[in-house]
């Protein structure tokens, strides 16, 4: 289950979802001053995926097409 207040993340790209393991995405929108938006960034642990939406132990992750 996902936690209410995890932040939600469009990205553009990403490779080796898979639960259990590191994803690496390019994110179009991170918050974080340590996460760059314009190259390939590695998420933590991957506990949930759902067709291009992953959900991480930090962050929800929505494919770009897929944000209204």
């Amino acid at each position: 289950m996902s936690q209410p207040n995890k932040a939600t993340v469009r990205y553009r790209e990403a490779q080796n979802v898979k639960e259990g393991e590191s994803a690496n995405v390019i994110p179009l929108d991170h918050t974080s001053p340590l996460v760059s938006n314009n190259r390939w960034a590695r998420t933590s642990t991957v506990i949930r995926v759902d067709g291009t939406t992953f959900e991480t132990l930090n962050t929800i992750y929505v494919k770009e097409d897929n944000h209204a």
